[in-house]
């Protein structure tokens, strides 16, 4: 599948719009009206910004496990709310989940941070158990299915008024080669109140993190 980027530069910042078969990708928006436009192929784009793009969160011996320990910071993996309940929960939204992997030794993982903000996200959600799937579908329309090895009965923050659920995967290396290839177009999170699946804006998240990590890291088995 040819997927191409128009890329917009203004003096405040860079947008780009990543186009496939009837879809339209926002990756980030400017509000300048001063622009040049260019059209280059996403993988060259995505090759070019990896540096940018790359922050370190940890690289050492972790002190608790003992084990050489890489990972990435943390970034945004999507954001969704429920159309019926936009008006009602404003600006903050209802659900955020970012991502970041991580190599332990020669092992890889992939954590996310799910973070619901309501008082009511156990009775709305319940909990994600050891061996919940995670389903992640590629915009060709392949699907990578992983298995939580760390589920979550939610931690409430009273201050924020949400709960966050920390969870846990291993990403192989076959599953790193596909996603390394394809953005993403949704994934699905299986829940203890059912399964629910969600768009993703931050299409090439994974494309990133992987060319971090092989920029970055150790190069994993």
């Amino acid at each position: 599948m040819n997927i191409r980027c128009i890329i917009v530069i203004d003096k405040a910042k860079i947008t780009i719009v990543r186009i496939a078969p009837f879809r339209f990708h926002i990756l980030m928006v400017s509000a300048s009206l001063t622009i040049t436009i260019a059209i280059l192929p996403c993988n060259d784009l995505s090759a070019q910004l990896v540096e940018t793009q790359c922050e370190v969160a940890y690289d050492g011996i972790d002190l608790k496990s003992k084990k050489l320990t890489f990972e990435l910071k943390p970034t945004t993996l999507f954001h969704y709310t429920p159309r019926e309940i936009r008006n009602e929960v404003g600006d903050v939204g209802l659900l955020h989940c970012s991502g970041q992997l991580q190599q332990i030794e020669e092992s890889v993982f992939l954590n996310l941070n799910i973070e619901i903000f309501s008082k009511l996200a156990p009775q709305m959600y319940g909990q994600i158990k050891k061996g919940h799937l995670f389903r992640i579908t590629l915009i060709d329309g392949r699907q990578i299915d992983l298995r939580c090895i760390g589920g979550s009965d939610g931690e409430n923050f009273v201050e924020r008024n949400s709960f966050i659920y920390p969870i846990r995967f291993n990403l192989e290396k076959g599953a790193r080669r596909a996603l390394s290839r394809m953005e993403v177009d949704k994934v699905g999170i299986q829940w203890t109140s059912g399964f629910e699946e969600y768009p993703i804006f931050e299409v090439d998240f994974f494309m990133n993190q992987i060319a971090c990590l092989k920029e970055k890291g150790r190069k994993p088995n």
